[in-house]
């Protein structure tokens, strides 16, 4: 199994919208890949950043899927974040 977890930093509170709203966009352009089992929005329960949390059967999976993933890169807002994403790529230990 191998799990991805990206951190969205957003900026103010109004734009948690906006970035969840990306972030559905996102899911929904990975529906159907192969070797994806899961991928869903969280929220920090502090306040100030999700994460979108997927989980593939092994890493080619989620190399292979890259193109869906970043089809609405273009979509992604500056303005939205006070930092950088942050991707976390984890495999079980």
């Amino acid at each position: 199994m191998f799990t991805v977890t990206a951190l969205h930093y957003y900026a103010v509170p109004e734009c948690e919208a906006a970035v969840l709203a990306y972030m559905g966009r996102v899911i929904a352009a990975t529906t159907g890949v192969p070797g994806l089992h899961e991928f869903r929005a969280h929220r920090d329960t502090q306040g100030g950043a999700l994460a979108g949390f997927s989980r593939w059967e092994h890493e080619a999976a989620f190399r292979a899927a890259l193109a869906p993933i970043g089809s609405r890169a273009a979509e992604r807002r500056p303005e939205w974040s006070v930092a950088p994403d942050r991707p976390l790529t984890l495999a079980g230990a």
